[in-house]
């Protein structure tokens, strides 16, 4: 927008009639902002590419985290079974001694 505005502000004054040295004056800084804008363009990209890659990196972290869940899942389940078949166990040995009269 600042670029535009002088621009339009040096053909104006340049059909206004300019002097030679403000023309160059309008040059210079018409080179400097383009060069900022350039570099603003650049690094904008860069910015893009760091989005993209820690984007890309939360996704497999999500799925490791998702993996994690299953396999933590999984183990308590397994845990919870052992329990119980540890407890059955127990309960049949009672069950037994209570019926042969053991103590």
């Amino acid at each position: 927008a600042e670029l535009d505005c002088l621009c339009r502000d040096f053909v104006r004054r340049q059909a206004e009639g300019l002097p030679a040295c403000e023309i160059e004056l309008f040059q210079s800084s018409i080179q400097l902002r383009q060069s900022q804008l350039a570099s603003l363009e650049e690094e904008l990209q860069r910015k893009k590419a760091l989005v993209t890659e820690a984007r890309t990196q939360l996704l497999q972290l999500s799925k490791e985290k998702k993996s994690v869940e299953r396999l933590r899942e999984r183990h308590l389940l397994e845990q919870q079974q052992r329990n119980k078949r540890r407890e059955g166990a127990i309960l049949d040995e009672i069950a037994l001694r209570n019926l042969g009269g053991m103590p």
